[in-house]
This record gives C-alpha cells, sequence and structure tokens, in this order.
C-alpha cells in the first residue's frame, strides 16, 4: 500500500470515529464537548485536575470552560482547589449519576468492542497508535 492512501485510510478512520462519538453523544442527549468532559472526569476517577482535564479531552480551553461552567451551574461538578495553583473538578452526587446515565454508556461500549479483541491484539493496537502519534507530534513541532 502507497504511503499516501495509508494516511487517507487513517485520516478516515479517525474522522468515522469522532462521527460514532458525536452521533452517540446524539442520541444520548448530551453536546459533544459535555460528553468528552463527563468521560475524561469519569476516566479520572470522578475528579480531575482541570489542566489534565484539558489536555485529556481534547478540547480546546475556551470550549472546555464554557462546558464546566454549564456543567457546574447544574450542579454536575464543582470546581475546588487542587492543590498549588492547581484546580480540581470534581462530580456531585448529581454528577455521579449523571456520568452514569451518559459518559458510562460509552465506556460500556468500548469495552463490550474490545472484549472481542485478543489481548495480544489491544496491546498491538495500543502500541501502533502510541507510535503514530509519538511521530506526529515530534515532526508537527518542525512545522514553522
Amino acid at each position: 500500500m502507497e504511503v499516501i492512501e495509508a494516511i487517507r485510510r487513517i485520516n478516515y478512520l479517525m474522522a468515522e470515529t469522532d462521527t460514532v462519538y458525536h452521533k452517540a453523544s446524539q442520541r444520548i442527549g448530551v453536546p459533544d464537548s459535555v460528553m468528552r468532559l463527563l468521560y475524561t472526569i469519569r476516566d479520572n476517577g470522578d475528579s480531575c485536575l482541570l489542566t489534565r482535564l484539558y489536555k485529556q479531552s481534547g478540547i480546546s480551553k475556551q470550549t472546555a470552560n464554557s462546558a464546566i461552567n454549564k456543567l457546574e451551574k447544574e450542579g454536575y461538578i464543582t470546581v475546588e482547589p487542587g492543590g498549588g495553583r492547581g484546580r480540581m473538578v470534581r462530580f456531585t452526587e448529581r454528577g455521579l449519576r449523571y456520568a452514569a446515565n451518559t459518559a458510562d454508556k460509552l465506556i460500556e461500549i468500548e469495552c463490550e468492542v474490545l472484549k472481542g479483541f485478543e489481548p495480544n491484539e489491544i496491546e498491538e493496537h495500543i502500541r501502533l497508535l502510541e507510535k503514530y502519534m509519538r511521530g506526529l507530534k515530534e515532526r508537527a513541532e518542525d512545522i514553522k
């Protein structure tokens, strides 16, 4: 396979993955940015440093802050001092129930899909994704 064809296929699959998550968020009735934050907080054990939330959710600070304000106003999360200059985002009891009905649904689907893989296939998939991402990050830093 030519390199350019491989790039097309990879980019198509990544875009298709984003579309699947978008449509799932729509079906659940949650905006993508809110779903990503809920998912990321849940993935970090129901609380997360704000800086980590920005980095791991993959959404811009401005979009994240809008979603955080919305979630805080609705009583799903609290934002409080997290040691040093950092701030910690935590689920409230109401937020835990909300996450169970939103982000947890996606996590359950992901778990079911991966149960269909052999353990070595999962490890290889992760290894290759990490290798690809490292290469992209290194070379993207050289862009001027």
